[in-house]
């Protein structure tokens, strides 16, 4: 019973760890993941003595915000006035409109 869960971490935790390695190499497509130059942390040195750093981190923060706050409590409520409408023809339309790009 133990090895169904042993391997799904061997597939969701550990294998992906050898992509990580990528931040940490001046990667080049043509000498491949193993032939690069491990360089350690001078990418993270220089995104973070950059000018533009706190910009662009304040940027990622105020776009994770919005979009969590658009993401979650619309699709919600939205789902509460489909909930409520009483003609169930307009209802399935209404759906199916809305959920068939997902």
């Amino acid at each position: 019973m133990l090895l169904i869960p042993v391997i799904l971490t061997i597939i969701y935790k550990y294998i992906p760890m050898y992509g990580i390695q990528i931040a940490f190499r001046d990667y080049k497509a043509s000498r491949g993941m193993w032939g690069s130059e491990w360089i350690g942390l001078e990418w993270f040195e220089r995104f973070f003595t950059a000018p533009t750093c706190a910009r662009m981190i304040k940027n990622t923060l105020l776009l994770s915000f919005y979009s969590l706050l658009w993401g979650f409590p619309i699709p919600v409520i939205l789902a509460l006035m489909l909930n409520q409408l009483r003609f169930q023809r307009f209802k399935r339309v209404t759906q199916t409109v809305l959920y068939a790009p997902h």
